[in-house]
Order: structure tokens, then sequence, then C-alpha cells
């Protein structure tokens, strides 16, 4: 079979909500659903193959870049692309050499590695360390777990017979990238805010006042709800060592 033919197994349709739910009222205002995109299905977990990079490509639904894989039978699956990994460089998607683009279990890992593409459980799929320019580093053994940097700089216990892939991610200048016109902002489904206090007293809480006043009261939404310093990791973890770092 021709590889264009192959490659439409690998693509799906894809739909957003644009803000609304199950009803169709919205409830997430200031976001539409953007321009057509076809999902790409990407293999996230470990199999015992070995493959060679057949073309890296462009992928609308994340930062970082995909390359299409060609293993030893013959399948043809999508990975994420590690930084300075070329068209025809072979890859070991299990047990193989410390190279960059390898697949290893944890406890295989040499202490210092860059790493991506993490699972936090055995077998389950890399969830960690996955959008451009990002990578974690190993750094400490342990008898069943191994200690984990973060991009965060948060440290983490994740157990050794987790897989994980050598390297960084790809697309590292994702971050320098500027947007052009309005119009990037509403390809990628955000729609223009109003700020609250440009608005009538009537409409936001933040509104109304003699020329630009802003102060007063802490950051609430259009129903008085407060909006910042909210905790975003209710439940405490022990496997976490380390917090993600705060900004002072």
């Amino acid at each position: 079979m021709n590889l264009q033919s192959i490659k439409k197994k690998l693509i799906k349709g894809f739909s957003k909500t644009g803000g609304r739910n199950n009803t169709g009222r919205i409830t997430h205002f200031n976001q539409s659903k953007g321009h057509k995109k076809l999902y790409r299905k990407i293999q996230f977990k470990s199999i015992n193959q070995k493959g060679i990079i057949q073309s890296i490509e462009y992928d609308p639904n994340r930062t970082a870049f995909i390359s299409l894989v060609k293993l030893e039978t013959n399948k043809i699956i999508y990975i994420l692309t590690p930084e300075n990994i070329k068209i025809g460089d072979f890859i070991n998607l299990n047990k193989s050499n410390k190279q960059i683009g390898n697949t290893l279990i944890l406890k295989d890992i040499n202490v210092g590695t860059y790493i991506h593409n993490i699972e936090l459980k055995p077998n389950q799929g890399g969830k960690l360390i996955r959008s451009a320019g990002s990578y974690g580093q190993l750094i400490q053994h342990q008898s069943k777990y191994v200690k984990i940097r973060l991009p965060s700089n948060e440290q983490r216990l994740i157990l050794n017979t987790c897989y994980a892939t050598i390297g960084k991610v790809s697309n590292s200048n994702h971050k320098n990238k500027k947007l052009k016109k309005a119009g990037n902002n509403r390809w990628r489904g955000k729609k223009p805010h109003v700020r609250g206090v440009a608005m009538n007293p009537v409409d936001h809480p933040h509104g109304g006042g003699e020329g630009k006043t802003s102060g007063g009261r802490c950051s609430v939404s259009p129903w008085s709800k407060l909006t910042k310093n909210k905790k975003t990791q209710l439940k405490p973890n022990k496997l976490i060592i380390i917090r993600r770092y705060k900004k002072k």
C-alpha cells in the first residue's frame, strides 16, 4: 500500500465544543471552535520494536513536531519527535542503547539523563513532559522509585518500571513564536476578551469609576467569584518531594 493511504488510518476527525455544554449553553466564555483540524493518533506507549523515521511533520493539535515511523513489521505509527532526530534515523521503542529517541525502562536510564514522555503507571503510556522543547532529568535511583526533576522544578518519585524516552522534545523555538495578527488567535479558538474595568458597573464588578480605576478589590468574575490565588493541587501526594517553583 502507498504510504499516504496508510497515513489516513492514523488520522481521524476532531471537533471542539466552542465553550458550550451538552445543552448548547455557553459555559466557557471567550472560546470558539477555531480552525478545522484533524487529529493524529500518537503512539505514547512503549512497544518492543525498532523503527526508522520516515518523515517529520507539523501537528496542529500540539506544540511539538511528530514523526512518522515505519516499524520492523511494516506497521506505521506516529511518535513525538525528539530534538536532533533526522529523517532516516533508527530508533528503538524498547530495550536498547541510551541514544536519543529510544524508549527505555527508567531503572535502565543513567542519572543525569534528559528524558520526556514519562509514564506515571507501568504500560499506561507517556503522560508527563510532552510539549515543545520540554524535558525532565533523572536525578536519583532508589530501590523501587526514581526521582525526576520536571520542567517546573518539581521533584517527584516515579516507579522504576515505567518507561520514558531519551532526549528533549522537539521544536524548542516554539516559545519564541509571535502572533502576526489577531486572526492567529481566532484560528486557535480564542475570541477577543473585554476587560472588566472597561465595562459599566451593571455589567461587571470592576466596571465604572472616573478615569482608569481598577483597585479596591480582588480580581473577580462578572458574578463576583474570586478568580485568582486558588489552589490547583488540592490532594496531597506523597510521591511529590518538592512542589513546583513559586515566583517571588
